[in-house]
């Protein structure tokens, strides 16, 4: 398959301290990839690197076979967009006027959108059920509801890659598997910094797991996720059977043993 991305010997030091170390790995479209590892390992910092918010140390990050570097913002922009750990606060504007943000990078320099474009966010808001919350505050929706509505101004926005950190994260569970799930049918490559594990495992068909900022291991989930590597990356024993449901790792922590330190 095509790649569009190849990290290669990526290094990134913030204050002379080491935070990624020589990382390399590369991304096909179409990929949904979970970032995996623990607090500290390395997993935004990375995400920054790759939406340029970083610039890194040495190494190099291609996008779609250039050098990231080559892209201006809004060829980025049109490539690819970031969804933050943390929707945005104070944001007075209505959940069309987010999603309508979307449109900036297609539209002329000082222009309007045109009757089509604003089709283009009638219709993402209907697909993803937001019609009834188009004149409401963002600031007044739920966490579930900003993540939905952040995700349809992605949709607008039309990249081909889409970079999550932690987007499930304070969510409960009906929207954590909202949310992964119109991020997996988005029909584009996903790169996204996952906690739970066992997420990561459902959704996605690449994991790259970061300790300490070095890979401890990448691959497939039924290949990877592992009891030796969990081991060895979380501290925890596990036991990692298949899933009833569809077949993927499913992992369980032994949580005597770690509450014994007996790991």
């Amino acid at each position: 398959m095509t790649k569009i991305l190849q990290v290669t010997k990526l290094n990134l030091s913030l204050d002379n301290q080491p935070i990624l170390i020589d990382l390399n790995f590369d991304i096909s479209e179409g990929d949904f990839v979970a970032i995996l590892g623990p607090n500290g390992s390395g997993k935004t910092s990375l995400l920054n690197c790759i939406n340029t918010h970083y610039e890194t140390t040495d190494g190099q990050i291609q996008l779609k076979g250039k050098s990231l570097n080559s892209f201006t913002k809004r060829q980025r922009a049109r490539t690819m967009a970031t969804l933050h750990q943390q929707p945005p606060t104070n944001l007075k504007l209505s959940v069309e006027e987010v999603i309508e943000l979307g449109l900036i990078p297609h539209l002329p320099f000082l222009g309007w959108s045109n009757k089509d474009e604003r089709q283009i966010v009638t219709d993402v808001m209907d697909q993803i059920g937001l019609t009834p919350f188009r004149h409401r505050s963002f600031d007044s929706l739920s966490g579930g509801e900003q993540q939905r509505t952040l995700i349809a101004k992605v949709m607008v926005q039309r990249p081909q890659l889409l970079l999550m950190d932690e987007p499930t994260n304070h969510l409960d569970i009906h929207y954590q598997i909202d949310v992964m799930s119109i991020a997996k049918n988005l029909g584009i490559t996903v790169i996204a910094c996952i906690h739970d594990l066992n997420l990561a495992a459902s959704y996605c068909n690449k994991v790259i797991c970061l300790n300490e900022g070095r890979i401890s291991f990448q691959g497939k989930p039924e290949a990877e996720l592992n009891s030796d590597n969990l081991q060895a990356v979380y501290k925890v024993p596990s036991v990692v059977d298949s899933n009833p449901l569809n077949g993927q790792p499913r992992i369980s922590f032994d949580l005597m043993r770690a509450q014994t330190h007996e790991c």
